[in-house]
């Protein structure tokens, strides 16, 4: 089909344009942001840069720029997966990709009620998921063994931390950039922490 031709073509493009990309990274921005259509491929690719250590600036660049150039099927696909490296367990990735959301996107009218929704939401979902650890783990006595199961329940509580933290640098860049909009989340998440530690 004319479909699967000009994904295959794009997406051959693309590769080819990232070999290259070393030497002129404006070349591949210029192919995705003027290309008729983004195809799956081509976002897996983008996606696969910015796991790269090497490729990492480029591939966060190369979102960035189909946030703010493409239309709004490919600009939700692209921030989302911004959104996603902002919160991601990796430190590496994570601060390049919170500083891009919070300093280059947050101040675009058309992106503040997705990015915040997202942010606020990402919050709200780590500490219920430590809200019910917690309670669950509240009627358990303490294994004093330090068994499979206690040693299993520090694990998941550890990774819950982890998970809230990765959000908040999120949430705190955010209010960083606009104090008095986001100040009410990040007030209502301290004190859900400070619940979370009285359990």
């Amino acid at each position: 089909t004319a479909e699967g031709e000009y994904s295959a073509r794009l997406d051959n493009d693309a590769r080819g344009t990232r070999d290259e990309a070393k030497v002129d990274a404006e070349a591949m921005e210029e192919l995705l942001t003027n290309a008729p259509v983004v195809t799956r491929a081509v976002f897996e690719l983008v996606a696969t840069l910015c796991l790269d250590a090497g490729q990492m600036t480029h591939g966060l660049q190369l979102l960035r720029q189909l946030v703010l150039e493409r239309g709004a099927d490919d600009r939700d696909r692209a921030l989302l997966l911004l959104l996603q490296y902002a919160i991601c367990d990796d430190p590496v990735l994570r601060g390049p990709a919170v500083r891009m959301v919070a300093e280059s996107l947050y101040s675009r009218a058309f992106l503040v009620d997705s990015i915040e929704a997202f942010a606020a939401g990402g919050i709200q979902h780590a500490l219920t998921l430590n809200a019910k650890f917690m309670c669950a783990n509240l009627g358990r006595a303490k294994d004093e063994s330090g068994g499979d199961e206690h040693e299993a329940a520090v694990e998941s509580k550890d990774a819950l931390a982890k998970e809230l933290d990765a959000r908040l640098s999120l949430l705190v860049a955010l209010c960083c950039e606009a104090p008095l909009r986001m100040s009410d989340v990040l007030l209502r998440t301290y004190v859900q922490c400070e619940l979370l530690e009285t359990l």
